[in-house]
């Protein structure tokens, strides 16, 4: 015979009574759990909101200050040169060693 901490109830009244309960006490267990989940995408959401728009005001910023955001090298300043312009350098002479 196995023991039981609690055996099964021998009145019906009293085993429908605890169905009941059982029942209601796992629907109230998967409605918290919904609001749980709820509660925890729309943290989600919010925080998702935030670095967008953060990232979007980066973006703006940078396009303010002339610089593109979606170029391979962003921070490359291609204002003042323009491709096939020459580049003007100022450079010290160490050796005036002549290869002959």
């Amino acid at each position: 015979m196995p023991f039981y901490i609690s055996p099964p109830p021998r009145n019906p009244l009293t085993a429908i009574l605890g169905g009941i309960a059982g029942v209601v006490m796992m629907i109230g267990a998967f409605m918290l759990g919904f609001v749980a989940i709820v509660v925890a995408l729309g943290v989600g959401l919010l925080v998702w909101i935030g670095i967008y728009i953060r990232i979007w005001w980066a973006k703006r910023q940078l396009t303010r200050q002339g610089i593109d955001p979606a170029s391979a090298r962003p921070f490359v300043d291609r204002s003042r040169h323009r491709q096939g312009d020459s580049l003007e350098a100022k450079y010290k002479v160490i050796s005036k060693k002549q290869d002959h």
